[in-house]
């Protein structure tokens, strides 16, 4: 039986869990980037910049993965 996530992409358990740690520190490096710019220049506008930047990622994302870039 095929792991989840990792089976089905294609990916070894390793790999997968490489890219999977990789995304997580990423994503903890932008906690305290997100804090001095809702600092800077308020939560509203960093949490509205902050979501439409996840919406046009999203939608590249899902692009790329299905032209299998």
């Amino acid at each position: 039986m095929p792991e989840p996530g990792a089976g089905k992409l294609g990916y070894g358990r390793e790999k997968f869990l490489l890219i999977q740690m990789t995304g997580v520190l990423f994503f903890a490096a932008t906690i305290p980037l997100s804090a001095v710019l809702a600092d800077r220049h308020g939560r509203r506008i960093t949490m509205l910049v902050a979501s439409g930047a996840m919406v046009v990622y999203g939608l590249v994302f899902g692009a790329v993965f299905k032209g299998g870039v």
